[in-house]
């Protein structure tokens, strides 16, 4: 029997430490309100399950545990789980209250950068949730907010309350409804109407968008990408290129307009200029666009296209860099250009990625002025391992980088759970006992 429930009070009563501030929303599967968290002093958001059966109880606890499991920022946080204070109740989840608007209510035309840049962070949370053991199921519109970042519209994933176990199936499903998503933000076009078209006739989707599109929808799983990694990655690219072409115009329309000025035509040439300059160099597209040229670094590495890797890596740094400049108390920024420098011992000589992470680190600074210092810390203890690798013929080098990436370690696991760090652990005791030569 479902839950009666109001407005402006819990369906039942919970720790008083957490005050209703009125209902988020409902579905199918629960109810979800804003609530302010005394004890911490935060604003969260509690959700019931709409029934108290075992069903409902069990959905709640395997959402809770996967949000715990994963973490991403397109995929919403998990604080708590409990059990109301009467009889016959379903359980409660206290997760991270996320500020924004639903895709499906928002009263403005996205631009095609905007709604690539959207559906590739949503690929690259369903990658990561994939790679946990797990699907969506739901991804549409109603169950993503845009939530308001530093100044950058980030798209965040909720209501996991179907999420099953991965499968092929399971995945494809996921893959589809991304593609539908893409879809309707850009053509206002469903699944249907678009298969009814040739690709080549759909004029209203930029060039390349339309191809990628139909794959995602292919009804046939040979024809579709084989993983959500292989979307994120293709979305990527296309990102990548499109932002290559726009530099180019950009400086094309520069060369032109000092030829202009000359005829004394460049006034109207250098606002236009201006106003491109102004929308790709902003600071709040610097991270996410770190991010497409990141990705795109790593696929080109792996196809040993290294050349061209350098010339894209260099250009995701300087926005990694930039990002990092305007907001440095930033974790994520800090430990996104370190985990990407991780990568790109093949294109570098030894001493120029040697002084990049250092340079990197000394940017980074105490791991104790972070909100997550154990993080920042474990962050310290990779990056010192992978100076140590680096200049393993070197021994008094490298037994002081692994001398620093134990004391970094061992203050992460001071700060959280040990267990969650063993992996880095492990590659540190292999790396010591094989004297450098693992």
């Amino acid at each position: 029997m479902a839950i009666s429930y109001s407005r402006d009070t819990f369906p039942y009563p919970i720790p008083e430490r957490y005050q209703c501030e009125g209902l988020l929303g409902y579905g199918g599967s629960g109810l979800v309100y804003k609530a302010y968290d005394e004890r911490l002093q935060r604003t969260v958001a509690v959700k019931f399950a709409r029934s108290p059966s075992l069903v409902s109880r069990n959905r709640l606890v395997r959402e809770a545990r996967l949000l715990s499991q994963v973490s991403h920022p397109s995929l919403c946080r998990v604080y708590d789980i409990g059990e109301p204070e009467v009889t016959s109740s379903s359980l409660f989840l206290v997760m991270e209250y996320v500020e924004g608007t639903r895709l499906d209510k928002l009263n403005k035309h996205l631009s095609v950068n905007d709604a690539v840049e959207i559906t590739y962070q949503l690929a690259n949370a369903l990658s990561a949730l994939h790679k946990s053991g797990y699907a969506h199921n739901d991804v549409k519109g109603h169950n993503i907010i845009l939530s308001k970042q530093k100044q950058s519209d980030v798209p965040v994933l909720v209501d996991l309350s179907i999420a099953e176990n991965v499968s092929r199936e399971s995945q494809q499903q996921d893959i589809y409804q991304i593609g539908e998503l893409l879809l309707l933000i850009l053509a206002s076009m469903t699944p249907d109407v678009f298969s009814m078209q040739p690709v080549a006739d759909k004029r209203r989707l930029p060039s390349g968008l339309a191809d990628i599109i139909k794959k995602a929808l292919a009804v046939d799983s040979y024809e579709s990408f084989s993983d959500m990694s292989e979307l994120a990655n293709t979305l990527a690219k296309w990102r990548a290129k499109s932002y290559k072409q726009r530099r180019r115009l950009g400086w094309a329309t520069a060369l032109t307009a000092s030829t202009l000025i000359l005829g004394g035509l460049a006034l109207t040439a250098f606002n236009k200029l201006d106003t491109y300059e102004s929308i790709y160099s902003a600071p709040v597209h610097q991270h996410s666009h770190g991010q497409v040229f990141a990705h795109y670094t790593e696929h080109l590495i792996e196809d040993g296209n290294l050349g061209e890797a350098q010339e894209t890596a260099e250009l995701a740094l300087s926005h990694f860099d930039n990002a990092i400049s305007e907001h440095g108390d930033d974790l994520t920024h800090q430990r996104e250009r370190i985990e990407f420098l991780l990568g790109l011992e093949p294109i570098f000589s030894d001493t120029e990625y040697t002084t990049r992470l250092l340079n990197a680190l000394n940017n980074m600074g105490a791991p104790a002025k972070y909100s997550r210092p154990d993080a920042a810390y474990h962050v310290q203890a990779r990056a010192y391992l992978a100076l140590a690798r680096v200049n393993k013929k070197q021994e008094h080098l490298r037994a002081r980088w692994v001398e620093q990436a134990w004391a970094a370690l061992s203050s992460a696991q001071e700060l959280s759970s040990a267990e969650h760090y063993l992996p880095t652990q492990k590659m540190l005791e292999k790396f010591q006992s094989s004297g450098g030569t693992d």
